[in-house]
């Protein structure tokens, strides 16, 4: 991992682009014997600590280590949202035309 951030950095200097170390993450499989040891280690970018984290929000879809279902979850709960609104929306409707 190191020498993938290393050879990211010296592409970086060698046409001026800069990095965002706040924007960058690792994670690691549970299933990995260095799991541990990733999380112990600070990777850093541009002289800025790397962020171990455990899941993280990825194009509107949390993806994390541990398939626990919090993604899973929160689709569930937007799709009740949304079934609420239109029906709130239509409530004037007859309940076979909502079925329907």
């Amino acid at each position: 991992m190191h020498r993938m951030l290393l050879t990211c950095e010296g592409y970086a200097a060698e046409f001026f682009i800069l990095f965002n170390a706040s924007k960058s993450e690792c994670m690691s499989r549970p299933q990995s014997k260095l799991c541990d040891f990733i999380n112990d280690v600070k990777f850093t970018r541009n002289d800025n600590a790397v962020e171990s984290v455990k899941s993280l929000p990825h194009f509107g879809h949390i993806v994390g280590v541990a398939c626990d279902g919090d993604d899973i979850d929160r689709c569930r709960y937007k799709l009740f949202r949304q079934i609420n609104d239109v029906v709130c929306t239509f409530h004037w409707l007859d309940s076979i035309v909502k079925i329907y």
